[in-house]
């Protein structure tokens, strides 16, 4: 499926990426609206559970390693709660264990390492894996 911004705004993609490096969140940021997405943004743990409670996501790009944060305990939250999020894993430090670690999880769709060299292509191909399953 190709996807065109239309396609995206017509089906109102909702994404949040939890990340505690500022920059790498907003050059996410800034590609996903750049596709038509609404994006939310996340520095720090603290507030995750709550904002999963308060918002709809379609997708959620998550950052393995951050301070006062379990991504194993937020993705059985995930898959319990909100089994329609879909979820990416990034990590600076991939290895062939974390990605089939990461995958056994239902609601995980990809891993990839960052910074991926292109990133924009990384998120397209995320959103074309979820845009069956999106509701209209």
């Amino acid at each position: 499926m190709r996807l065109t911004k239309r396609k995206i705004k017509e089906h109102r993609v909702a994404v949040l990426v939890i990340d505690d490096d500022a920059d790498f969140g907003f050059m996410m940021n800034d590609i996903i609206q750049s596709l038509g997405c609404k994006c939310d943004l996340l520095f720090n743990a603290e507030d995750i559970y709550e904002n999963f409670d308060k918002n709809y996501y379609d997708l959620v790009f998550a950052d393995v390693c951050m301070p006062n944060y379990d991504l194993d305990t937020m993705l059985s939250y995930c898959n319990n709660r909100f089994p329609q999020i879909k979820i990416v894993v990034m990590s600076a430090f991939v290895k062939p264990e974390t990605v089939r670690k990461y995958l056994s999880y239902e609601n995980v769709i990809q891993v990839f390492e960052k910074p991926s060299s292109d990133l924009r292509q990384v998120i397209n191909k995320c959103l074309a894996k979820i845009m069956g399953k999106v509701k209209v």
